[in-house]
């Protein structure tokens, strides 16, 4: 009789095997785009899903309805690879390479949409937009699944609270882990927190798809939910910053980077981005976000951000005291005001954040 690690591991050769397919019709699209659009190919993408699903349709009894969708029959051998074998899924990085699939689809779309962005093709332009929502909506719907399916597996309190917070029915299961191992545990709440990123990614890539500048809450409320499962981790609040700086709201973009950058396991990209907006925050139009700053508050947090600017460059500058004395002012100014609470408790941990990178840097040195 196969054990459970032989059985995910056919399963996950299969999924390779899919996964190559769709790799190499993307090159071949890539390519054949240089040279036109043609919105059918996408559709040809989905039909190559299904050629390489087919063995596996008796295996809806995960409970997905969703699955019976082309795209979603894809990620059917994942899901089979990691509910039999936790562990072996983890040691073949399988929800990696899914997500690098989504990535890799989600980038040819965009890349066909800037194309199209200024082309009198005003059809094509709007299937391209359909069926790249589509895209977007089915992966959301799969990863919120997958989440449902590890609350109904495996009996984790912190599980139940995320799939309540994301607004998925509970499932019955007949295969309930109960107790947990704890290194299973760890395992399991890390591919939630990893889920719930790539679910607030999904969400904002819709947004961006919009072209609309607001919207941004849903993914803000997937990231908040992966931040409350693993809080010493930085990925969420740099994804919040991300959020933010397609926003203009540089208050907050300083605040999440800072977040992601200041904690035990900081996001690799934290520090880079958190410079880049430093730079941008000493340009001349600096003063102005992207919607401008229309109140007195607005100018206070503007202030706020181009000193800590300024001071990151570890560098006298001349109009050092007038900018501190100004922000002190207004800052006694917002503690007797109930509604800046939330951006004072913002400021504050700006400041212890960028006290610990300090402390940290000269430590080292």
């Amino acid at each position: 009789m196969a054990t459970a690690t032989s059985q995910a591991s056919q399963y996950w050769h299969q999924a390779l095997k899919m996964r190559k397919h769709l790799l190499k019709h993307l090159e071949k699209l890539q390519a054949e785009t240089t040279l036109g659009i043609d919105i059918s190919q996408f559709e040809a993408i989905e039909g190559l899903l299904e050629k390489y699903t087919q063995p596996m349709r008796s295996l809806a009894c995960f409970g997905f309805a969703f699955l019976t969708q082309c795209l979603i029959r894809f990620r059917l051998a994942f899901v089979h690879t990691i509910f039999l074998d936790f562990a072996y899924a983890v040691k073949e990085n399988s929800e990696e390479a899914l997500w690098t699939s989504h990535t890799s689809i989600n980038t040819e779309y965009r890349r066909i949409q800037s194309r199209l962005k200024h082309s009198s093709h005003t059809v094509e332009r709007r299937k391209l937009e359909k069926s790249y929502n589509n895209f977007l909506r089915v992966a959301q719907k799969f990863y919120k699944g997958y989440i449902q399916r590890l609350a109904a597996r495996y009996d984790v309190p912190e599980l139940r609270r995320v799939a309540q917070g994301i607004d998925v029915e509970q499932m019955d299961s007949v295969d309930q882990i109960s107790p947990i191992p704890a290194k299973l545990q760890a395992m399991v709440l890390k591919s939630c927190h990893s889920t719930l990123l790539r679910i607030g990614d999904l969400s904002r890539y819709r947004t961006q798809a919009r072209h609309k500048n607001s919207g941004y809450e849903t993914a803000l409320t997937y990231y908040s939910l992966a931040h409350h499962i693993k809080p010493h981790s930085g990925y969420a609040h740099h994804q919040m910053g991300i959020v933010h700086l397609d926003q203009g709201n540089h208050l907050d973009i300083v605040y999440h980077f800072y977040r992601a950058w200041a904690v035990e396991s900081p996001h690799p990209n934290a520090q880079s981005n958190l410079e880049l907006e430093f730079k941008s925050l000493q340009l001349p139009n600096s003063s102005k976000s992207r919607h401008n700053a229309a109140t007195a508050q607005d100018a206070f947090s503007m202030w706020f951000v181009r000193l800590h600017a300024l001071f990151y460059k570890g560098e006298k500058f001349h109009q050092q005291a007038e900018l501190e004395g100004e922000i002190m002012h207004r800052l006694e100014m917002a503690c007797h005001i109930e509604k800046s609470t939330n951006t004072l408790l913002k400021m504050a941990l700006v400041n212890m954040s960028a006290h610990h990178i300090a402390a940290t840097n000269y430590a080292g040195s």
